[in-house]
């Protein structure tokens, strides 16, 4: 099925990330995707997301994939 260039017009309204409360320990990993929609609740396609994140207790930034995987770092021997 073709995208239509009217489809590529709409605005996100929402977005949606999942998983939405996730607590990971140390040498796991986790997978986030994203999903965007416009003001009426239909989904956008072609949407690009650009991950990061930060620790906020330690003040530092945290690194996430281009495709969304977190990795908490490596587990002590």
């Amino acid at each position: 099925m073709q995208e239509k260039q009217a489809d590529g017009d709409r605005k996100v309204a929402r977005l949606e990330i999942s998983p939405r409360d996730v607590t990971i320990h140390t040498g796991e990993k986790v997978v986030f995707a994203a999903l965007a929609y416009d003001k009426d609740g239909q989904m956008v396609s072609g949407v690009k997301f650009t991950w990061d994140g930060s620790d906020e207790e330690k003040k530092r930034k945290m690194s996430v994939s281009p495709r969304g995987v977190f990795s908490s770092g490596r587990r002590s021997p």
